[in-house]
């Protein structure tokens, strides 16, 4: 253990009970949705809708129990006073809720900078297309992770973690047929063919890039030493911060609650399970301060 980890816990628990309560509650009515007895045994009720394939159901689900998992991870972390590690798991939480509303949004258009973007006038952004965008994004980074792993000598032993080769580039093959070449130009570019920030502007969830890609990003990308250490008075010791603490862990477990909000009302809205369930999404908007509908 680190030091005060015992002590932080304590405080975290006295001082950010609210935020804790709120996020525990949030992922309860997330298991609900589900219809999960506890047990691992769900029961999925929602309606059928027109436009929305087994394909596409599969990706969102799956998407959303990962996003649950996520939260899940975001709430023991923040109970444990490990800040700044919330704030990375904010971000990937973040990247799973774009994914969501890319492929449910009903109506999606692209922009970047501002601008409209038409990546292939010839495929429509329907929902079922944009479920097969998904899976040519996941076969062109395997393929691309095994054309990088091959051209270095050092890793051909290894190679066998990445699964069999003839498979992942059958798969990445087809995915190229399937969505066109053009398409399979721009997702190198990253998800949707854009960079995250233009796609939450498209998806029209810039606020929240904005609040999650600041100090998050920092710490993701290992620019935060400073906050690690301190100098003494006399300026002849470095302080290492070994400790975790409690400090803005309610704000933190707060924006963490947003995002996952976003991710259940992305499934509802589409997927539909139900008045009980929009009545208990509108109260979570209303008491984590988002507007209802």
């Amino acid at each position: 253990m680190l030091p005060f980890e015992d002590e932080v816990r304590s405080e975290v628990k006295a001082n950010a009970q609210k935020e804790v309560a709120e996020a525990r509650e949030l992922l309860r009515q997330a298991l609900e949705m589900l219809g999960s007895d506890g047990n691992g045994n769900l029961r999925v009720t929602s309606s059928p809708v027109p436009g929305i394939g087994d394909l596409t159901t599969l990706l969102a689900l799956g998407l959303y129990a990962k996003a649950c998992k996520q939260f899940r991870t975001i709430i023991m972390v923040g109970e444990a006073g490990f800040g700044s590690e919330v704030t990375v798991l904010t971000r990937a939480l973040f990247e799973t809720a774009l994914a969501l509303e890319f492929l449910l949004k009903e109506l999606v258009v692209l922009r970047r900078d501002g601008a409209e973007v038409d990546i292939d006038a010839s495929r429509p952004l329907t929902t079922g297309f944009r479920a097969q965008l998904y899976g040519a994004r996941a076969a062109l980074m395997a393929e691309k992770r095994l054309r990088e792993w091959g051209e270095r000598s050092e890793l051909s032993a290894s190679m066998d973690i990445l699964g069999d080769q003839a498979t992942i580039t059958a798969q990445a093959t087809a995915a190229r047929n399937s969505v066109g070449e053009a398409w399979w130009k721009a997702l190198k570019k990253g998800p949707a063919g854009l960079t995250v920030k233009d796609l939450a502007a498209s998806l029209g969830v810039a606020s929240y890039y904005v609040m999650v890609y600041g100090d998050q990003s920092e710490v993701a990308h290992a620019g935060d030493a400073f906050s690690h250490f301190d100098v003494a008075d006399d300026e002849s010791l470095g302080l290492l911060d070994l400790s975790p603490s409690p400090e803005g862990i309610g704000g933190r477990l707060h924006l963490a609650s947003l995002v996952f909000l976003g991710c259940l009302t992305s499934v509802h809205n589409r997927l539909q399970f139900g008045q009980a369930v929009d009545s208990a999404l509108d109260a979570f908007a209303a008491r984590l301060g988002v507007p209802s509908k």
